[in-house]
């Protein structure tokens, strides 16, 4: 703690200030406190990693289900059709390595190399881009397609 700086002014009238410094322990913290507490951890590390590998569950289950009523419709796969059966091959086994890096600590106190971060998150974030083109342009298709069903519906 410093007691009594002197400073002067423009006009050269000496003005006093007091100024202390608190040092706080690294408990202290409540940011510290937050990442390493246990509600965090049950949460991140327990919680959101049970739920993507449930997520991922049910889109695998939701693969096989489409590629099972496809088979059985004697037709190929085409992602203009199988639109729900892509994204979940897709989106799933990626939902199941993030919450893998969940449960190994990624989003707390401890994080994954940066180069293996950088890499895993850029891409995570290329394919969710792709997923969601692939969704809007299905979803465009159907549009036209029940427009001109409609307009000929009414001829």
């Amino acid at each position: 703690s410093l007691d009594a700086v002197g400073v002067a002014d423009d006009i050269g009238r000496e003005l006093t200030v007091d100024l202390s410094v608190r040092l706080k322990r690294r408990t202290d913290n409540e940011f510290v406190e937050m990442f390493t507490g246990w509600p965090w951890t049950v949460l991140m590390r327990v919680v959101l990693p049970l739920l993507g590998c449930f997520v991922a569950f049910v889109m695998g289950k939701e693969v096989l289900d489409q590629r099972e009523r496809r088979l059985k419709q004697n037709r190929s796969f085409s992602p203009t059709e199988s639109v729900a059966e892509l994204v979940c091959m897709v989106e799933g086994p990626l939902g199941f390595l993030y919450s893998c890096a969940l449960a190994l600590g990624q989003g707390g106190p401890n994080m994954m190399p940066t180069q293996i971060h950088s890499l895993f998150f850029a891409s995570l974030v290329g394919w969710k881009i792709f997923t969601t083109l692939a969704m809007t342009t299905f979803t465009q298709m159907a549009w036209e397609r029940r427009s001109s069903e409609a307009a000929n519906a009414l001829r």
